[in-house]
């Protein structure tokens, strides 16, 4: 029978599966702050931070030119960060100095 870990192995090496797991980096540190604070005996409302941005959150698909993907991942891996972490970045950091532009 094949092991889930060998499966992971196998998948790990494929683009579209990484950017898919990867993409879902947010909902499993949820997961372990919830488990964290269950193991721990407290309520989930221990962890109102991660559970309201997550609450809060809404995933999206927008199209990246290659180009810009290729940019955005590497500038990301020179500052330690997943490039979804760093797009969400740039884009919330370009929104909030248009909106004070237009303020």
């Amino acid at each position: 029978m094949t092991q889930l870990k060998d499966l992971r192995r196998r998948w790990s090496r494929d683009e579209s599966y990484k950017a898919a797991y990867d993409a879902l980096d947010e909902e499993f540190q949820l997961a372990r702050a919830m488990e964290a604070a269950l193991s721990a005996g407290e309520d989930l409302a221990a962890v109102p931070v991660p559970l309201a941005r997550a609450l809060a959150a809404k995933n999206v698909t927008i199209r990246l030119s290659l180009a810009d993907l290729a940019r955005a991942r590497t500038q990301a891996a020179r500052r330690g960060l997943r490039y979804q972490t760093y797009v969400k970045m740039l884009l919330h950091e370009a929104l909030t100095a248009d909106a004070r532009r237009l303020a």
